[in-house]
């Protein structure tokens, strides 16, 4: 069974983010979804609530929370979205260059300045504000982050049993980490010196299986409880489920299902070429790095 990366815990599907997290846990999913169409745009939303007056008098960085939004915030080893709320005539601009949910409340943060504008104007717009995700950011970040879970994939396709503990799935270096948990699971000198070939292989080897078989190429969604998860991912960690009821957003890749809320790409084709660029072990811990055909760096 393809086992998770850290316990990412519940978290919504970045086309349907919200203000409060309770109302999503419960609401009625379809039990499945193949392929959903990314949302990079959207009007009618409102501002709730601000620090306008601090970041504005101090000409620092302002944070602004919407009763809804599609901007996709950072987290479980995938960055933030990148875009603008604006007004409708265009005669204010927010760029927003860093999202954050408190999980605790699910209330989403979004976090920038403005390049023309003010809060004001954003406030007096009423349930009309204008938002805007970086789609070329977006569907860059999707890549990286399908990739460092593919590659589990991968290491179980090789016949490790080693388990994937953390995930960095930004541009700038990313890799997955895998721990030991028992001297037979350790990697020789060989195994790692030969592992980033190896690896790499099995991801071209992954795409042609992919290219037959719809179940392994396309990613999918699906929101289950507790006993649902815990039957396809039985290492599932258990406190994601703190809320009588709640539903767990799982995602498949590769044929594999974990819990996952991060955005990814439609299917492994679209993930482009993965290769795996180092292999280094460390006592319990073996750190894989790779890159991402196409993955666009972040700007300064």
């Amino acid at each position: 069974m393809l086992r998770h990366h850290i316990p990412c815990g519940y978290h919504p599907p970045s086309t349907i983010s919200r203000y409060h997290h309770q109302s999503y846990h419960h609401h009625p999913c379809p039990p499945l979804t193949h392929n959903a169409i990314p949302v990079y745009s959207m009007e009618g939303a409102a501002v709730v609530s601000d620090s306008a007056s601090e970041g504005e008098r101090e000409g620092g960085t302002v944070k602004v929370i919407l009763d809804k939004t599609i901007f996709h915030p950072q987290g479980g080893g995938q960055p933030t979205d990148k875009g603008t709320i604006m007004t409708l005539d265009g005669g204010c601009e927010f760029n927003v260059i860093m999202v954050k949910e408190d999980r605790a409340t699910g209330i989403v943060e979004h976090e920038g300045t403005f390049a023309k504008g003010a809060m004001s104007d954003l406030r007096s717009a009423g349930s009309s504000l204008a938002l805007s995700i970086d789609g070329a950011w977006r569907v860059s970040c999707a890549k990286v982050h399908s990739a460092g879970h593919a590659l589990d994939v991968g290491m179980v396709a090789l016949g490790y049993t080693i388990r994937p503990t953390k995930g960095y799935h930004f541009p700038e270096g990313p890799y997955v980490e895998y721990e030991a948990t028992c001297p037979e699971e350790k990697l020789s000198t060989e195994d790692k010196d030969t592992l980033p070939i190896r690896l790499t292989k099995k991801m071209v080897e992954l795409n042609e299986v992919g290219k037959t078989d719809p179940d392994i190429d396309e990613f999918a969604v699906r929101y289950l409880n507790k006993e649902e998860t815990l039957a396809l991912c039985p290492d599932a960690d258990v406190a994601m489920f703190s809320e009588e009821g709640a539903l767990v957003r799982l995602t498949r890749v590769g044929g594999g299902w974990i819990p996952c809320g991060g955005t990814h790409v439609k299917n492994l084709a679209a993930m482009g070429v993965v290769t795996v660029t180092k292999a280094k072990a460390k006592k319990n811990t073996l750190k894989v790095s790779y890159e991402v055909e196409g993955m666009i760096m972040p700007t300064p």
